[in-house]
């Protein structure tokens, strides 16, 4: 199983899955760098140009030529991110600026938060705080709707003789400040192919990633002859349905062949179809 990692997210996260789309517009350069230019004047950068951080400068061209190549006018509010949080970080790096223009730094705090949280939230001190409905670090993440995970880590496979414990779930994005649950149902093995199905167990999931997060396996009694379990994994937010169930299978190698030669955990053990 994979090594566990504390949870990091900056902020180019948050766009990095925003993707080049079909072109929706054509923009010359001068009317990409006319745009850019008036989306870069915003209350944070004119505050960091009076305190000789010019942090949209660079920008402006990045911006442009992301709008002649996509056609898409969503670009700008990254290039504002980009420069906003450039600023925000080399404000918080001097504190020598910090001292000598405290007024320009609250504003700086206070009108720097991760894409503008979104138009869903406030900004506070470089935090969103978020309206009723929305979570995450830029308020995009919309709680009425369910969580979707996308896989698990390792191809849904654990070998107990290696230290399996916990299973990692990969998904769009599972917001830090919302509890999430980790639902394992399915069955066990033993030897003479004979099986029992296991009682549904709920976890509290740990955060590992903005995308990822920790299952830990719930504890059942192990039988000596037990070849394996498969599980079935969904998650949910506090108060949500769960999510649609992904399979993960735990399997002991300690004294046992085995070949998973189909690519959708058909585990033959010995030549036998474990689980299918």
């Amino acid at each position: 199983m994979p090594i566990r990692k504390k949870r990091h997210a900056e902020h180019s996260n948050s766009y990095e899955h925003h993707g080049i789309i079909k072109r929706a517009a054509v923009f010359n350069e001068s009317e990409a760098v006319q745009l850019c230019t008036e989306a870069l004047n915003t209350v944070a950068n004119d505050a960091c140009s009076q305190i000789g951080v010019n942090s949209s400068r660079d920008e402006i061209n990045i911006c442009a030529a992301d709008l002649i190549l996509t056609g898409d006018g969503n670009w700008t509010k990254y290039a504002i991110d980009r420069s906003e949080s450039s600023c925000l970080e080399t404000l918080e790096k001097n504190t020598t600026l910090q001292e000598e223009n405290p007024d320009i730094s609250n504003v700086i705090r206070n009108n720097t938060c991760p894409l503008n949280c979104s138009e869903q939230g406030s900004c506070s001190n470089g935090k969103c705080m978020c309206q009723e409905g929305f979570a995450s670090d830029d308020c995009s993440f919309d709680l009425s709707k369910p969580l979707e995970i996308l896989g698990l880590e390792n191809d849904g496979l654990c070998d107990i003789d290696e230290g399996c414990s916990y299973v990692v779930v990969v998904g769009l994005e599972f917001p830090s400040d919302i509890n999430i649950t980790c639902q394992f149902s399915g069955q066990a093995t033993l030897v003479g192919e004979i099986s029992y199905t296991l009682d549904v167990s709920n976890v509290t999931a740990d955060p590992n990633t903005l995308f990822a997060i920790i299952c830990e396996l719930p504890v059942i009694d192990t039988p000596s002859d037990r070849l394996g379990i498969e599980y079935n994994v969904s998650v949910a937010m506090d108060g949500f349905e769960f999510s649609e169930a992904i399979n993960f299978v735990v399997i002991d190698t300690a004294c046992q062949d085995y070949v998973n030669d189909t690519g959708k955990n058909n585990i033959l053990y010995q030549g036998r179809i474990l689980f299918h």
